[in-house]
């Protein structure tokens, strides 16, 4: 018997806080009028004290989140930043703080070009044989506007006829042209909303080349910071028609292109800022994946991206995407987040695109329900992922040397006086945390991804469930957590240092000195005793 749905008497859960989505912008979602609301990848609530649907669900999350990065990076904000003074002020602060950004970017602009395409390629684990990365910072409003279509181009009904007409002459399975073109639309818009989900998470890599930009300038990662978050928060509290007068008067932030004729497929990035331009290389990639889950006939795939990839679809896949996104990798084998095996996270998703659209969307359904068995047919794939490849002849030991084993002697020395002098090892919490002081950031000259995978050596010692490692980064410390079994890192992170993440591996930050954190840590882990010492 299907449960009874309870329904909120606000649908949109807005917690404790005061700040409120554009009453548009709710309105669309509640009446559901988003590109999104009846795409058949969302699954049914049938659990009580939740919002009434689950992109209501997952609108709540997602504003929520977006409001807690611009208290991060905007920290004396007013009480209520989503209107009044208080909004105007931060658009006002974000409109100065991007003339100077684009300032400082130009003296640097080759350098800055460099390093966001060598991040997405360790961040993605993309080789240069597999993708060829162009990027360009460029200033506002010289990016091509002639690409963009603000909405959707419908075909005439004569032509969804003509191309989308089942040839089969079973009547039994026949499907009408019409259906066949709406499944395949509804397919390519939730690929859309995964791919700019996936990518906006470019909006805050800045954060892990903290040491090559301060070297650039000091100021670049407070800059991005609030720029990106603030920027983040208009899009929610804008209504559309705003946004879309913005867009016209001062063009988009970014653009890719992608070309796969070349060998290999070129994408070519431009953005205003270097965030945006990480963002548009990490879309371009994940674009190339998911043509997969194109129609194979040319004249349908045409057919389908004319009538789904426009700017006011854009829209709203910046919204949604990033909390759907998060589910997706949520469910994610914990392999596939080890520094050797990011790269098979790219087939995956090719090959979820490629699926069935049947397939796709019931196994879309089980993962953004949360349902375990989603992650065993995700390891069932990777595990044929991983066959395939090995059949073919590629060489994961030879992948990850050519992308990760580049250690310089610092980095080496490094990593011995870490082992020596800063790691602590705590049995009676099957625990071990690692600290690294500023000083040893500047002793051993470390490059970005240098201090990568300690906290994995951390969690390798017989006995840890529990391993962590907190570095000195100028302004804040950034934490890294990892565990086995069923202790969640991405709670604890959430919880206490305004982080999140995978179960089971999870990443933070706090604003108090190294020592002050780690002492917060050790006081915190009292708390988790039981919880770790129970832990298989």
């Amino acid at each position: 018997m299907k449960k009874k749905q309870i329904v909120r008497e606000a649908p949109i859960d807005y917690g404790d806080r005061p700040e409120r989505m554009s009453p548009d912008i709710e309105r669309t979602i509640l009446s559901k009028g988003t590109p999104l609301s009846t795409n058949p990848a969302f699954p049914n609530i049938e659990q009580g004290n939740l919002p009434e649907t689950f992109e209501e669900l997952v609108a709540s999350k997602r504003f929520k989140d977006v409001v807690a990065k611009v208290r991060r990076y905007v920290p004396n904000a007013g009480a209520d930043i989503s209107r009044g003074n208080a909004l105007q002020q931060l658009q006002r602060m974000m409109m100065t703080m991007a003339m100077q950004l684009l300032q400082k970017q130009m003296a640097h602009k080759e350098y800055l070009e460099n390093l966001a395409i060598d991040l997405v390629r360790k961040e993605m684990g993309v080789r240069p044989d597999q993708i060829n990365y162009v990027a360009e910072l460029v200033m506002p409003g010289q990016i091509d506007m002639s690409g963009f279509q603000k909405q959707g181009e419908e075909p005439e009904d004569e032509e969804i006829e003509q191309n989308f007409q089942e040839k089969e002459e079973d009547l039994e399975d026949f499907i009408s042209a019409f259906e066949r073109f709406d499944i395949e639309k509804a397919k390519r818009r939730f690929i859309n909303a995964l791919i700019q989900g996936s990518s906006k998470k470019g909006h805050y890599m800045f954060e892990l080349v903290r040491d090559e930009l301060d070297r650039v300038d000091p100021e670049l990662l407070n800059l991005y910071g609030v720029v990106m978050s603030v920027n983040d928060l208009l899009y929610w509290v804008l209504p559309d028609e705003m946004m879309d007068m913005m867009m016209s008067q001062d063009g988009v932030g970014g653009k890719e292109e992608v070309d796969i004729q070349t060998d290999p497929p070129t994408v070519k990035a431009t953005g205003v800022f270097f965030p945006i331009l990480i963002h548009e290389l990490i879309k371009g990639t994940m674009e190339i994946l998911g043509t997969q889950g194109l129609p194979d006939d040319p004249k349908q795939a045409e057919m389908v991206m004319a009538s789904t990839d426009s700017l006011s679809n854009e829209i709203w896949d910046l919204r949604i995407g990033p909390i759907l996104w998060e589910k997706f990798l949520a469910a994610y084998p914990e392999e596939l987040f080890e520094e050797d095996k990011k790269f098979i996270q790219n087939y995956l998703f090719a090959r979820f695109s490629a699926l069935s659209a049947d397939e796709f969307f019931k196994l879309a359904k089980m993962i953004l329900r949360g349902d375990a068995k989603a992650t065993s047919i995700l390891d069932r794939m990777v595990k044929e992922i991983v066959a395939h490849l090995n059949e073919v002849g590629l060489q994961h030991s030879k992948i990850h040397e050519n992308i990760y084993d580049q250690s310089s002697e610092g980095r080496l020395k490094f990593m011995g006086n870490a082992f020596l002098n800063r790691m602590h090892v705590f049995p009676e919490f099957k625990t071990a945390v690692m600290a690294i002081p500023k000083t040893d950031i500047f002793k051993y000259e470390l490059k970005t991804g240098d201090t990568e995978g300690l906290v994995n050596y951390l969690l390798s010692i017989h006995g840890i469930k529990f391993a962590a490692i907190v570095i000195d980064r100028e302004e804040e410390r950034k934490w890294s957590f990892r565990s086995k079994g069923n202790f969640d890192v991405n709670i604890f992170a959430r919880t206490h240092f305004e982080g999140g993440g995978h179960a089971n591996a999870a990443g933070g930050s706090s604003k108090k000195s190294v020592d002050e954190t780690f002492q917060d840590f050790k006081n915190i882990l009292e708390t988790y005793k039981s919880q770790l010492t129970q832990l298989n």
